[in-house]
């Protein structure tokens, strides 16, 4: 009798994992490194009017700037790459501050870049009808890690207007998914 009712839970199991596998997925990279992203600075606040913006010199990065930027200087780095939305706006101030601007110490403030790995299930923001994602939220992901990093059936979005940089080493040397959207563009990928 035990082992009756234990095959019936094995294939039941087995049933439900293969109905996971046979959707489709949406997966959604979540990290960025835009100027504009807090995160990305070892202040945890965006550069201001006063600041020194200083960038990594012997690190190769890619920043996306989206819309108007306003500080004292730049230290550019030695190999990298600035991609400026349709309405950026770079200005150097003199370290005036107008009374409707936020209070602004005048610092250096440097670039860290959020750097994230493929494999780690945290980078991915996962949906599809079969799904609930409450990553960000105060609670756990009800989505098994494993399922939360993409598969040869899933669909995978870097947004539009973001800049990213993501480690892809595998020991295998290959990663397959269904499709991956870059800037709104669908390819097939194959790494």
């Amino acid at each position: 009798m035990m082992y009756k009712t234990f095959s019936h839970v094995f294939v039941l199991l087995l049933s439900c994992v293969g109905e996971s596998y046979s959707s489709s997925t949406m997966k959604t990279w979540i990290l960025n490194n835009n100027f504009n992203n807090p995160n990305n600075w070892n202040t945890k606040r965006n550069p201001c009017s006063k600041d020194r913006v200083v960038f990594p010199a012997h690190e190769n990065v890619v920043v996306y700037i989206p819309g108007s930027l306003k500080f004292r200087t730049m230290v550019l780095p030695m190999n990298g790459q600035f991609v400026l939305g349709t309405s950026a706006v770079i200005s150097l101030s003199e370290g005036s501050v107008s009374a409707a601007s936020p209070p602004c110490e005048g610092q250096d403030v440097q670039f860290e870049g959020l750097k994230g790995n493929w494999f780690d299930p945290p980078n991915w923001n996962v949906s599809s009808s079969s799904a609930i994602n409450i990553a960000g939220g105060s609670y756990p992901s009800p989505i098994p890690h494993s399922e939360q990093v993409p598969c040869p059936m899933d669909n995978v979005v870097f947004p539009v207007d973001k800049s990213f940089k993501v480690s892809v080493k595998t020991q295998t040397g290959e990663i397959k998914v269904n499709s991956i959207i870059i800037n709104g563009m669908v390819s097939e990928f194959y790494y």
